[in-house]
């Protein structure tokens, strides 16, 4: 598996964890009011994100462009996008 595929692999598992589902059930063009995760549950993901990548995330990014028919995908491609500088060594 890839940098960015692991990288993504985290973050849908993180947002998994925070809704309480498994990830399977987290399909890419879901909406991010479909799965019913709102902005206190995107925060708590953002965090689980960074810590376990040792790194942060720009959360005004994400603000700005965050709106409840976002896709789970695009979601997660914002906040990997952000995550560039990330330490390779944080994946395992």
């Amino acid at each position: 598996m890839g940098m960015d595929a692991s990288r993504k692999a985290l973050i849908k598992s993180a947002i998994a964890a925070e809704l309480r589902l498994p990830e399977e059930v987290l399909d890419d063009a879901a909406t991010v009011a479909s799965v019913g995760l709102d902005s206190l549950g995107l925060a708590q993901s953002v965090v689980a994100v960074e810590g376990a990548l040792g790194a942060e995330i720009d959360t005004t990014v994400l603000s700005e462009q965050l709106a409840p028919e976002m896709t789970l995908g695009q979601l997660v491609d914002i906040i990997e996008s952000s995550l560039m500088d990330a330490p390779a060594a944080a994946l395992g």
